[in-house]
């Protein structure tokens, strides 16, 4: 089993807070690519390898997410649903694609109770409150990888 390791909080922070006011930019700063990489921050390792190298356009985000739906490779990995009122440092929210399209916030990251880290093609990436997260969005948490087996030097 792997967990997440022993100062997984102070490196998600001290991302997050980095990467504010960074410039939106397909599989570097978009919204998948910032869940993925604080899950990898989190437990030392990429959780999702299967999604493959990071896209670089709009349609490969979208070929790409449709082949490996995000909420699907998560609870591939034993994340648990809950509801946003019981959100938690370093879970991945995920809300129905606005309507504006594509390049919205659509997959945030929690950094706290009321912080999350989420990026549209307008604003870049920005540390919003609990009030911009849409209400009925589904929060993912992910504590453990149960099944694996933890190499020297990743994971705790």
């Amino acid at each position: 089993m792997i967990q997440r390791r022993l100062d997984w909080r102070s490196r998600l922070v001290e991302w997050g807070l980095g990467l504010r006011g960074q410039p939106f930019a397909w599989g570097k700063t978009d919204c998948a690519t910032l869940g993925r990489e604080a899950l990898a921050l989190c437990f030392g390792r990429d959780v999702a390898p299967q999604i493959g190298a990071p896209w670089d356009t709009a349609r490969k985000a979208m070929l790409r997410l449709r082949r490996f739906p995000y909420h699907e490779q998560l609870e591939r990995v034993g994340a648990t649903r809950t509801s946003l009122p019981f959100a938690r440092a370093g879970d991945i929210v995920i809300a129905d694609e606005p309507a504006e399209g594509i390049g919205q916030m659509s997959i945030f990251v929690c950094l706290d109770a009321t912080s999350f880290l989420g990026s549209s093609s307008e604003d870049g990436v920005q540390i919003v409150g609990l009030e911009n997260v849409p209400a009925d969005a589904v929060v993912y948490s992910l504590w453990e990888i149960p099944g694996e087996e933890v190499a020297d030097g990743e994971g705790r």
